[in-house]
């Protein structure tokens, strides 16, 4: 199991248009309604708002709005970056890819790509002073068919919603470039894409419990008819890991620093790539029981929408 603690990264260029709305002034007069972008001064990443009163003028938008602006969330360029991950951002290059250049603000060791709908391949590029250090394909089809001739040839695939890939060679803020290759249809799509320092906790045990939270109802008007209001659905997991008692301060430590932070809890083990046990969210129960040689800890984790 790795705990991986994202950091906001730089954004260099991107193949996602840019948002079409006028930048927020403070000397124009918005009307009840009115749309704005904020970006000016803004750190990544970059929200829309709408006027919520009329002769709205030198009211600035403020992230999570205000009495005069409603947050729109940020912009579909940005969405990918505003660590939630059920915003999704959207490609709108003709061939249906997103292909972005960003930069850590310090050595990295994870790149971390969630809340992906179709794209076929991954392709990740370090670039340091102007050379290429490394890259790499990522394959993002798979099928839950066993494995042959006929499903090579007939299978379901499927699109991984998610992939975790270290990033060799820890040089300082390198270029890297991503590019979500569409399988072919419908644009790519990506929820969440980060980079940060990824911390080996310890063996998940067989029987860890990946789950589904929705948040849909059932509404019922006065007339007794009940009506299903759809809603978005969030992962959580339980797991329980087997650390080496020696590091138990280490990692008791490590969760107590992240415990109202967002991470990424990434269950598998060397052996396994389950999207199932990847879970982007808040810690919400850590419980030990130090043992000698090895001691299990229990880890519940909720995801963020």
């Amino acid at each position: 199991m790795r705990l991986i603690v994202p950091s906001s990264p730089t954004l260099i260029s991107t193949n996602v248009a840019a948002s079409s709305l006028s930048e927020w002034s403070a000397a124009t007069t918005y009307a009840l309604g009115a749309t704005v972008k904020l970006t000016a001064g803004q750190a990544l990443p970059h929200h829309e708002f709408e006027s919520l009163q009329a002769d709205n003028i030198n009211h600035q938008p403020a992230i999570g709005g205000n009495d005069w602006w409603l947050d729109l969330g940020a912009t579909n360029q940005h969405k990918m970056f505003d660590l939630r991950n059920g915003s999704r951002s959207v490609a709108t290059a003709v061939d249906g890819s997103i292909r972005v250049v960003i930069q850590p603000p310090a050595r990295t060791a994870v790149l971390a790509l969630l809340g992906i709908k179709g794209a076929k391949q991954a392709v990740i590029t370090q670039r340091y002073g102007g050379a290429v250090k490394s890259s790499e394909t990522v394959n993002l089809l798979t099928t839950d068919s066993p494995t042959g001739l006929w499903t090579y040839f007939f299978g379901e695939y499927r699109v991984t919603t998610s992939t975790v890939r270290e990033l060799p060679g820890l040089w300082y803020q390198p270029e890297i470039t991503i590019e979500l290759i569409a399988e072919g249809g419908a644009p790519v799509e990506c929820g969440e894409c980060f980079l940060g320092q990824a911390f080996d906790i310890g063996d998940t045990e067989w029987g860890a419990q990946p789950g589904l939270l929705d948040y849909s109802t059932f509404e019922k008007d006065e007339f007794g008819e009940t009506f299903f209001v759809p809603r978005l659905n969030v992962r959580e997991g339980t797991y329980t890991i087997w650390a080496e008692t020696a590091q138990f301060d280490r990692i008791f430590s490590l969760f107590e620093t992240c415990i109202n932070k967002l991470v990424l809890i990434d269950g598998n083990n060397v052996s396994t790539r389950y999207d199932a046990l990847r879970v982007f969210g808040k810690i919400t129960s850590v419980r030990a029981g130090l043992a000698y040689g090895q001691t299990p800890i229990d880890i519940q984790i909720e995801g963020i929408t």
